[in-house]
């Protein structure tokens, strides 16, 4: 599902978490691995990148785009990397 799928709040809420809610898990050697999901690959790569190989057909580079542009009013929060001890 795409945000523009979306037709209430809570849907478009529960789609937001479950692109950008990190999951944690530790690795053997004690290292602490944090990670987003991310939005759904289009065709099996990155929409980006996907994106670069339409460049003679814009309507379906619009298309695309639009799929995966942010959720209208998502509060971006930044993020330092760094080492969790």
């Amino acid at each position: 599902m795409h945000w523009v799928d979306t037709t209430t709040d809570e849907e478009a809420r529960a789609l937001d978490r479950q692109m950008w809610d990190f999951a944690t898990r530790q690795e053997p050697g004690g290292t602490t691995i944090m990670q987003a999901p991310g939005p759904d690959p289009e065709n099996g790569e990155f929409w980006a990148d996907a994106l670069d190989r339409i460049k003679d057909d814009p309507d379906q580079r619009y298309a695309m785009a639009r799929r995966h542009l942010p959720l209208p009013g998502r509060r971006l929060i930044g993020t330092v990397p760094g080492r969790l001890a």
